[in-house]
């Protein structure tokens, strides 16, 4: 299950073509078919290396994926060697290390395939890859490489870093290939199709992410932001309404939008809630500002709802072998309902909304990247117990108790499990001292933490 409604084209075309001519995509395949029989798609499986109950399918695939490195070095010293081939290959390993939940060597390909895309825009001219030169690339119909890799892969490579971005990803490190592509539009948009809405999207979901790093780096600093930096979440917002005006358009316009159609509404309208109440609260450390945006979390669960009752109550054929073998990893590379619900859980304190985002999570989610449902559930409840152990006189959480973040840090092959780390947004600009940390949390039950004592 590793192609959602947008990279479908990626894993169910680019992949299968390139791997009847490319040995290195080919291994990586077979390689990334065998991990799949042994897993059942959670972290707790992959910590536990179920590979090992099954010798000869473990032997399979080492054996494949060594195989698909020895194929990609040698095939790079070919003069006939196309940069696309290394990427497409990068992202099938990144996509072996995430189903493996190994971070690191997940993030190193992720890298390796970051610096093969860097030099290819030297190489075509684009080092600083504008949004003219972007929709040049998407409206004029460019054939070739380039428009299959920016069109293509650069947002599954961003969305592979996104997966991590909670686990301690280093946002300075890992982001800095943004910095070239941020937003420097502000015209009326249309789009002919749902992938140009996409594609426009995730340039804003990269200027939004950009933006909170900048703003975080003041707020914990004790600085108060820039001129030009409030005029740049200002911009931010107002190409996100640009952005949401142009897909409303495009939605009232096809008046014989396809169901599934409707689902990939659904999908892009929560990125945009969650990216845009996101920037529109950047600046406040209390997080007091976020309540105002109520609407935009009920948005969400509404839309993360459509999909969730779509996807889990109508099994395929896929879901139901898995569900009948017991294997079969329950993954996907991509990332949209778990990431956003755990947003509404973590930044929306009305009581029954952020209820109703984590009452989703318990429905039998896929894993998307490292984004393990059933754990983010976990933590979720835990951070509700945290915030709520002192209310005013509607149910929401007081200004003291507020959780300015939530992280988690995956150890794979330790006994300690996992470790969440929780930083109250009172102590933001404090230094970093007040951060605590709690292993391994298999039920809310064993959680507690003296929240009052912590002042």
């Amino acid at each position: 299950m590793l192609s959602r409604r947008f990279d479908g084209d990626f894993w169910c075309g680019i992949v299968l073509q390139m791997a009847q001519a490319e040995s290195s995509v080919r291994n990586a395949m077979i390689a990334l078919a065998y991990l799949n029989q042994t897993q059942r798609g959670s972290l707790a499986d992959a910590r536990h290396d179920t590979s090992k109950k099954d010798v000869e399918t473990s032997r399979q695939f080492g054996m494949h994926y060594n195989r698909a490195i020895r194929c990609l070095v040698a095939r790079m010293s070919e003069a006939s060697y196309a940069p696309e081939t290394g990427l497409v290959t990068c992202v099938l390993f990144a996509c072996i290390e995430f189903l493996r939940a190994d971070k690191q060597n997940a993030l190193l390909h992720m890298r390796n395939g970051l610096y093969i895309v860097s030099e290819l825009r030297r190489t075509h001219g684009v080092d600083t890859l504008s949004r003219e030169s972007r929709t040049k690339i998407i409206h004029n119909g460019i054939s070739g490489p380039l428009e299959m890799i920016e069109k293509t892969l650069v947002p599954i490579f961003t969305q592979g870093l996104i997966s991590a971005l909670l686990h301690g990803v280093d946002v300075d490190m890992e982001f800095a290939f943004l910095e070239s592509t941020l937003l420097n539009h502000l015209h009326l948009q249309t789009f002919n199709n749902l992938r140009e809405a996409r594609f426009s999207y995730c340039e804003m979901r990269d200027a939004s992410i950009i933006l909170a790093r900048d703003f975080a780096i003041k707020l914990f600093q004790g600085l108060e932001p820039s001129p030009s930096e409030v005029e740049r979440q200002t911009h931010v917002l107002a190409c996100h309404q640009t952005w949401f005006r142009a897909l409303l358009a495009f939605e009232e316009s096809s008046a014989l939008i396809s169901e599934e159609d409707k689902l990939a509404m659904s999908t892009l309208k929560i990125g945009y809630y969650t990216t845009y109440t996101a920037s529109a609260c950047v600046h406040d450390a209390s997080q007091m500002s976020f309540d105002v945006y109520l609407d935009s979390f009920k948005a969400i669960v509404y839309h993360a709802d459509v999909l969730v009752n779509n996807t889990v109550n109508t099994p395929s054929s896929t879901q139901e072998q898995r569900m009948r073998s017991g294997a079969a990893a329950n993954f996907t590379f991509d990332t949209c309902l778990v990431p956003a619900l755990y947003y509404v859980a973590l930044r929306c304190r009305h009581p029954s909304t952020r209820r109703a985002a984590i009452a989703l999570l318990s429905r039998n989610l896929p894993r998307e990247g490292l984004w393990d449902p059933g754990l983010y559930r976990i933590i979720a409840e835990r951070i509700v117990e945290i915030e709520e152990k002192e209310v005013d006189g509607s149910g929401w959480p007081v200004e003291r108790t507020r959780l300015w973040s939530a992280s988690v840090t995956a150890e794979v092959g330790e006994e300690s499990g996992l470790r969440s780390d929780f930083l109250f947004a009172r102590d933001v600009g404090r230094g970093g001292g007040n951060t605590w940390s709690e292993k391994k949390v298999p039920s809310v039950a064993e959680l507690y933490v003296e929240v009052c004592n912590a002042t």
